[in-house]
C-alpha cells in the first residue's frame, strides 16, 4: 500500500464518519421540530451508514494511528439513535416498531431510561 492509498483510505473514512454525524444532527433537529417521520428515516440512512463505516475501518487494520481514535469517540452512538428513533415511534403511535427497536437493543446495553421506555411500551 503506497502512501497515495493510505490517505485516499483515512479521507474515505473520515467523509463516511462526518455523513453519519451530520445525518444525525439532521434527525435531531427534525425530532426537535417534531418531524416524526422525516427523523425516522434520517435515523434509519444514519445506522446504515454507520454500518458501512464499521465494515470499512474492519477492512482496514488500524496502523496505530492515534488522529483516527478520537474522532470515532466523539460519534453519536448507535444505542442513543435507536432509542431516538424509538422516541419518534412513540410519537407516532406505533409502538410495535418502538419495542422492535429497543429490543434489538442488548439488554447489558441498556440504560434505566432505555428499560423504563420499554416497560411504559
Amino acid at each position: 500500500m503506497t502512501v497515495i492509498d493510505h490517505m485516499r483510505d483515512m479521507a474515505a473514512a473520515g467523509l463516511h464518519s462526518n455523513k453519519y454525524q451530520l445525518l444525525v444532527y439532521h434527525a435531531d433537529s427534525l425530532l426537535h421540530d417534531k418531524e416524526y417521520r422525516n427523523a425516522v428515516s434520517k435515523y434509519t440512512m444514519a445506522l446504515q451508514q454507520k454500518k458501512a463505516l464499521s465494515k470499512t475501518s474492519k477492512v482496514r487494520p488500524s496502523t496505530g494511528n492515534s488522529a483516527s481514535t478520537p474522532q470515532s469517540q466523539c460519534l453519536p452512538s448507535e444505542i442513543e439513535v435507536k432509542y431516538k428513533m424509538a422516541e419518534c415511534y412513540t410519537m407516532l403511535n406505533q409502538d410495535k416498531d418502538a419495542i422492535a427497536i429497543l429490543d434489538g437493543i442488548l439488554s447489558r446495553q441498556r440504560t434505566p431510561k432505555r428499560n423504563m421506555m420499554l416497560a411504559n411500551l
